[in-house]
């Protein structure tokens, strides 16, 4: 897997939040499954439920964050040359419609993923633990 996180981590957009931020991914991880509004609906019938769970490891976290990313970015691939094949057949809607939904359903949470991860090794840098990429 350290070839993997190597791959994904030379892919990123960038090693900081700010350009995340500025291409709106805040609202991006609004919507998400797990993301902000979902999270305070569900703490509203459980109060103590939490996505982040601190028991364990932020290490495991940032596991995660690269398996999301992987599944999402085997897919943006998958519908990226779906939507090529659709263009040279002469399916300019479908291409564009593919691309479209490739963009939100595919990139976006890649760059969620991206940011989740800057955000758990600043985590993992305060609490002093070590990143094992």
């Amino acid at each position: 897997m350290g070839a993997v996180k190597a791959f994904f981590d030379r892919i990123q957009l960038s090693k900081t939040t700010s350009i995340y931020k500025k291409i709106g991914i805040r609202i991006v991880k609004k919507y998400t499954q797990d993301g902000d509004l979902i999270n305070r609906l569900i703490r509203r019938k459980f109060p103590r439920y939490r996505i982040f769970d601190y028991n364990v490891s932020i290490q495991k976290h940032l596991n995660k964050a690269y398996s999301m990313e992987k599944i999402h970015f085997s897919m943006f691939l998958f519908f990226l040359l779906t939507g090529i094949y659709a263009l040279t057949q002469g399916y300019v809607w479908w291409a564009v419609i593919i691309t479209i939904n490739n963009l939100v359903f595919n990139l976006y949470p890649n760059f969620l993923q991206q940011y989740n991860r800057l955000r758990l090794r600043h985590l993992m840098l305060a609490k002093g633990e070590k990143f094992h990429p």
